[in-house]
């Protein structure tokens, strides 16, 4: 049952209704700002000063970030660069050793090469090859380079062909030496012709003049031999040091560049500073006289703003003039700091120069005796005869690989003209190939045409068949459903038949010995209650108990019992 509802409180309802309106939820809440009190235009300006002044300070940190990392990359890059410039000045400087040990080398043969004048011009060339390399561009380093490999192979091959002339000359000696005469020969020629003379004395012929000139001549170049080899030694480590110290004085050079840029840069970063200073100056001043000012007018104004407000004023400027200060001794101790680093890059350059005026002087005054030869002369022998051996070696094996070439190009042509004829073979059995293929696919086309032509008219035809099939289909399977229906049924007579045909075996059995039995008996029939007599025929009554007994093996086994019962009529006695 629903309640109604009376009119007073329908009317209170929406009196409730319109008196208070539903309230919306908010979604989002925005917090309240707070404003900080203001009571004069000089808490304004406080403020926008702090604020620019965190801001400031935000910026320095950030720009003193990225210097840090700058200065850590830059000094990255200087240290690869000390590694790049050292490893550069070791490699012109054994350059240069290869390059003079030549020199001297084929200096010590006469004028008999070609290569003198040039290799004077490219070994003055060489020694400020690294000043060079820093002002020429890549193409012309490549180039540069080029140049002066080439000259380094041109001055081996020179030397080399100087070494097989001098074999030459010494196997020209030798044999000389070998079929000049000894002294003892001389010596018994000499007396057998004393003996055979008139006059004793001796005189030395011709042969043993030129052997003892000879042996006065090989001890002299035995020991100019080993003055020079003694001279060469001095000069290579000398020109080893000279080399070293080219090389430094090269770091030097580039280092006081360097220190002369940094200079440079620091003069600018000071007179920056100097400006920055100034004009810091400048401000302070103004905000000295502003903040005068300020309290000339605070002091007019004390009777009508009260002690309140004159003090917060005074605050203020005070406030204002201690940080002003502050930023002032910051900005002096920079400038002192950056004054003291100025005078120590001064000093550092002072000495550097000096130290590049010593060195200088020290390249200029090298002393003339100690200028010659290096020991590496049985070494560079040894490495001729070597690399002579690998010369040969390597013709013999160019002969070989010529050969070799020669055989495989005419192996090659040959298999070119074979692949060739393999090839037109091969064209020409894809041609059959393919006008067979062609001959093919037209037949299947053709086939293809008329199994289409047929499936056309196939599905046509079954179009046309469709709801026949369909009823066919339905009494097809109801035709299914009976014949399942019967089986079944056939199934189950057959079972049924099963069962009766052995029942009817039992009952037979059963028969069978009943009438064993009786056979073996004698029956008497003795009447009780019926006035009906047995008939003494015995085999009408066998016939008819054997008649009742078959017409009841069809019934189940009670009704057999009470067929077995009427039959036998009134109770016999058996008489065994």
């Amino acid at each position: 049952m629903s309640k109604r509802s009376s009119p007073g409180s329908d009317e209170d309802s929406q009196g409730a209704s319109t008196d208070e309106p539903i309230r919306k939820k908010r979604l989002v809440v925005f917090e309240p700002v707070r404003i900080c009190s203001i009571n004069a235009t000089s808490d304004i300006d406080a403020k926008v000063l702090a604020v620019q002044h965190y801001k400031l300070s935000e910026r320095f940190r950030h720009k003193e970030r990225q210097r840090d990392q700058l200065q850590k990359r830059v000094e990255q890059l200087e240290s690869r660069q000390a590694q790049d410039d050292a490893m550069l000045c070791i490699i012109n400087r054994s350059w240069n050793r290869f390059d003079e040990d030549v020199r001297i080398l084929l200096q010590r043969f006469d004028a008999e090469t070609a290569l003198e004048g040039e290799i004077e011009m490219e070994y003055e060339g060489t020694k400020n090859f690294l000043a060079k390399l820093s002002h020429w561009e890549n193409d012309e380093i490549e180039d540069k380079l080029k140049q002066r490999v080439e000259f380094s192979r041109r001055a081996i091959a020179k030397m080399v062909q100087v070494f097989d002339h001098i074999t030459q000359r010494n196997e020209k000696i030798a044999n000389l030496i070998a079929s000049c005469p000894t002294s003892d020969e001389t010596n018994e020629g000499a007396s057998t012709s004393d003996e055979g003379g008139s006059n004793n004395q001796s005189k030395p012929s011709l042969s043993v003049e030129v052997a003892k000139m000879n042996a006065e001549l090989s001890k002299e170049n035995t020991r100019l031999q080993n003055m020079v080899t003694k001279l060469q030694s001095e000069n290579h480590s000398l020109s080893v040091k000279v080399s070293a110290q080219e090389d430094e004085l090269t770091l030097m050079e580039t280092r006081q560049e360097e220190m002369t840029n940094s200079l440079e840069e620091v003069k600018y970063q000071l007179e920056k500073s100097m400006r920055r200073e100034c004009k810091l100056d400048f401000r302070l001043a103004e905000y000295v006289r502003k903040a005068q000012q300020m309290e000339m007018n605070d002091v007019k104004t004390v009777n009508a703003n009260g002690i309140g407000s004159a003090s917060n004023t005074t605050n203020v400027s005070k406030s204002k003039l201690e940080e002003l200060e502050q930023s002032l001794e910051m900005q002096t101790e920079l400038a002192t700091s950056r004054l003291q680093e100025l005078q120590e890059m001064l000093e550092k350059n002072k000495n550097l120069t000096r130290q590049l005026e010593t060195l200088k002087l020290n390249l200029k005054h090298t002393p003339s005796e100690v200028v010659k030869n290096s020991t590496e002369y049985m070494a560079l022998q040894s490495q001729y005869s070597a690399l002579y051996m690998e010369a040969t070696q390597m013709r013999q094996q160019l002969e070989v690989a010529r050969t070799q070439m020669a055989a495989l190009r005419t192996a090659h042509a040959k298999q070119i003209e074979v692949m060739e004829s393999e090839e037109c073979l091969a064209q020409e059995r894809m041609r059959d190939t393919v006008s067979e293929l062609e001959e093919q696919l037209s037949q299947v086309r053709k086939e293809y045409e008329m199994l289409r032509l047929e499936f056309e008219q196939n599905l046509s035809a079954n179009e046309q068949s469709g709801p026949v099939n369909k009823e066919i289909r339905m009494l097809l399977t109801s035709f299914k459903t009976q014949n399942e229906q019967l089986k079944q049924e056939s199934s189950r007579f057959k079972r049924k038949w099963k069962e009766a045909v052995s029942l009817l075996a039992k009952c037979n059995k059963e028969l069978e010995g009943e009438k064993r039995y009786r056979e073996r008996c004698l029956l008497i029939e003795v009447e009780e209650e019926g006035d009906s007599l047995a008939s003494p025929d015995q085999e009408k009554n066998s016939t008819s108990t054997a008649d009742s007994v078959i017409d009841g093996s069809a019934l189940e086994h009670g009704e057999l019992a009470e067929t077995d019962n009427d039959v036998s009529g009134p109770p016999h006695k058996v008489i065994q």
